[in-house]
């Protein structure tokens, strides 16, 4: 498969293996919004400032589709101080989002002051993580694309919408699926599902088609007498020029 973009992917360094030129795959980026994808995105986010410790957190829900496949990510920040550079990872887990939220031996919705709020936000985010549908290619079909992310974006005035052939490297999606795999997964969808190298086939007359194949008006037919045996009766219509 050859790709045509004017950016480069985490995938791409699988063309050094040897590609396909018959099939491309030409990645241009957009943005499309009042898309409705099969997961539930949650409207509220969990973020806030434990005062005591001075920790300042927050993170953003996002979906990539890829391959007829959903991958439910959280985007999770945290920093000590309002001015400090954040701290961002990709959670593509729930172990992985407690893991990245525990601060000093103690995950925060189980420090004091979170137990009234813990129940809500543990039952949210369990549930969308969990929220994994089974392949299915109907929105990819739609778009006309194998790969986009579902999120808050400013394209969108931070509303929920969904962007069309984004850089996956930005997300850590290797974590996910190793190159290799997601260019041969890539290459499947393309030619397999949605076709788009596929050519439109040529329609011809059967006036036509037959004389392509040697045949004419008398074929399988006793000619009438006067006319040589095998002399073609010629077709104007399908002449060139």
């Amino acid at each position: 498969m050859r790709i045509i973009s004017k950016f480069y992917d985490y995938y791409d360094i699988a063309m050094s293996q040897g590609i396909d030129t018959s099939l491309v795959y030409v990645r241009e980026t957009s943005h499309k919004d009042e898309i409705v994808i099969p997961i539930d995105m949650p409207n509220n986010r969990f973020n806030g400032r434990l005062k005591r410790d001075k920790l300042y957190y927050n993170n953003e829900h996002i979906v990539i589709g890829f391959c007829g496949k959903f991958f439910p990510v959280i985007k999770g920040h945290k920093a000590k101080t309002i001015t400090a550079p954040w701290t961002t990872k990709f959670l593509y887990s729930y172990d992985e989002f407690v893991k990245f939220y525990t601060y000093k031996g103690n995950y925060i919705h189980r420090l004091k002051g979170w137990k009234r709020k813990q129940g809500r936000y543990e039952k949210y985010k369990k549930e969308f993580y969990k929220t994994h549908p089974k392949a299915d290619y109907t929105l990819f079909l739609k778009l006309n694309t194998p790969i986009f992310v579902h999120e808050r974006h400013v394209e969108y005035g931070y509303e929920y919408g969904t962007t069309i052939n984004p850089r996956l490297k930005d997300y850590d999606f290797y974590r996910m699926i190793d190159p290799y795999t997601a260019y041969q997964e890539l290459a499947m969808c393309l030619s397999g599902v949605l076709r788009l190298n596929e050519k439109e086939p040529v329609v011809i007359s059967d006036a036509c088609l037959a004389r392509s194949k040697g045949f004419d008006a008398w074929s399988f037919r006793k000619q009438p007498n006067g006319r040589p045996i095998g002399t073609p009766i010629e077709h104007d219509k399908c002449k060139r020029g």
